[in-house]
């Protein structure tokens, strides 16, 4: 959607014809492309003949088709300028993608394209292995980043970048924040963040650093061990409003249309606006515009992930259910 411009609310007619426009510009053979990115973007196809070229292909045809397609789009990108494609999180990564992915990495050996592969070594699956030995055949084109623990020095640097104090309670705190943290950049800031939740962490204004509070340390002694662990303990600690429009936007994905979740709360819109700017300042949203559409998008894939696990399965198919039907 963000390659060809499209917006997620427009309709079908709209879209299609910006899909085609696109295609256009970028000189590919329409017909032979932009029916599969109907067929993987949802939309209504038009036209009896497209449909029935569409239903006559079967399962592996089919994804053979949107596989070429969507390669096609990739490098007539890759063609008219440097281009890179980044896929996160690619330890939960779905078998379709997975597969598609496969291909893409095993046809563009000679094209000016980079692609760039992040996913945790710990928490891979079993269906990753064949992605992983196709990235390991191009031997020739692949550069491997191992990431390691933050260096001591890099860790002090961004436990300073929130706590500016030089007290000898700050340098303790300081201290211990740094050791719990493992060289974790992700898990240092999430300590910080619970002790500025829990009010371990005070300042009187926004643009002051933060001073350490008294009950700090002891704080600090009920921080869970996990990153996982650590975010259920910050949610937790918030009001119920809050939380619950948090999982609404939980179940909405990583990134959504502010306006889809404004028509499925039943707060007003001036409560609902005060929740996200909380939510923002928490560091857990942001907000961002893409074709004039605001939308917002979790700071980090694992918020979204820990939020949505905190809603029972019956209170989860409510919602989906509720979802399509806005939609």
């Amino acid at each position: 959607r963000d390659v060809l411009g499209l917006s997620e609310k427009g309709p079908d007619v709209e879209s299609f014809e910006t899909i085609q426009r696109y295609l256009k510009q970028k000189n590919l053979v329409q017909d032979e492309i932009w029916p599969y990115l109907a067929n993987i973007l949802g939309l209504e196809q038009e036209g009896e003949e497209l449909k029935s070229q569409l239903t006559r292909l079967d399962g592996t045809m089919l994804q053979r088709q949107v596989h070429l397609a969507l390669r096609k789009v990739f490098l007539a990108e890759a063609r008219s300028g440097p281009t890179i494609l980044i896929f996160e999180d690619l330890h939960w990564i779905d078998p379709a993608s997975r597969e598609f992915l496969e291909y893409l990495i095993q046809t563009t050996d000679d094209e000016t394209l980079m692609i760039v592969l992040v996913f945790r070594m710990a928490e891979l699956s079993s269906s990753f292995s064949s992605l992983l030995r196709a990235i390991k055949k191009e031997t020739e084109q692949l550069v491997n980043l191992p990431l390691k623990p933050l260096t001591e020095t890099n860790r002090q640097l961004l436990v300073a970048q929130f706590i500016k104090q030089n007290t000898p309670e700050a340098e303790a705190l300081k201290e211990k924040i740094i050791q719990r943290g493992a060289g974790n950049p992700f898990y240092m800031s999430e300590i910080i963040r619970m002790l500025i939740d829990q009010g371990g962490l005070e300042r009187e204004f926004p643009d002051e650093g933060w001073q350490v509070a008294p009950h700090a340390t002891a704080l600090l002694h009920t921080v869970p061990g996990s990153i996982k662990d650590l975010i259920l303990a910050r949610f937790d600690s918030w009001p119920e409003g809050l939380r619950r429009t948090l999982q609404l936007a939980a179940v909405l994905g990583t990134t959504f249309p502010t306006t889809l979740l404004c028509a499925l709360s039943s707060l007003d819109d001036d409560t609902l606006t005060l929740h996200l700017n909380e939510l923002a300042t928490r560091q857990i949203l942001t907000s961002k515009t893409f074709n004039a559409e605001e939308r917002h998008v979790f700071q980090h894939a694992l918020f979204q992930e820990v939020i949505y696990s905190t809603l029972l399965k019956r209170d989860r198919r409510q919602i989906h259910d509720q979802v399509a039907k806005t939609i």
